[in-house]
């Protein structure tokens, strides 16, 4: 499989250059879902039950900065700290653009039988 290729964004405030990934594999993707579920069981009727503790929210979201972003104005050492230390407008702008590419889409199509009899 070849290199994933990546777009690159300017926050709004600071003018800070982030390199993200336009894609993520399936695996990667499944991964990141992960987190959401912990705690979530489900048992044989379909029915959700547990606990889901609130600040789930933020591990997902450094879990995608984590698995989009690939360098912070050139460095791709400690991107997550990096943008951290950003202004909170700016932090969003970027985390907007990683759930771009982390949120499951509904493509529209569906999966059709092409055999002919």
């Amino acid at each position: 499989m070849s290199e994933v290729p990546t777009k690159e964004i300017t926050t709004p405030k600071t003018e800070t250059k982030v390199e993200l990934k336009e894609w993520i594999t399936g695996g990667d993707f499944e991964n990141f879902q992960k987190e959401l579920l912990k705690g979530v069981k489900v048992d044989a009727s379909g029915k959700t039950f547990g606990e889901i503790d609130a600040s789930i929210a933020i591990t997902q979201n450094h879990k995608g900065i984590e698995l989009v972003v690939v360098s912070v104005n050139g460095k791709i050492e400690n991107v997550l700290s990096e943008l951290l230390k950003l202004p909170k407008d700016d932090y969003q702008f970027v985390l907007s653009a990683v759930n771009d590419v982390t949120s499951p889409k509904d493509s529209g199509s569906s999966v059709t039988n092409t055999e002919s009899s």
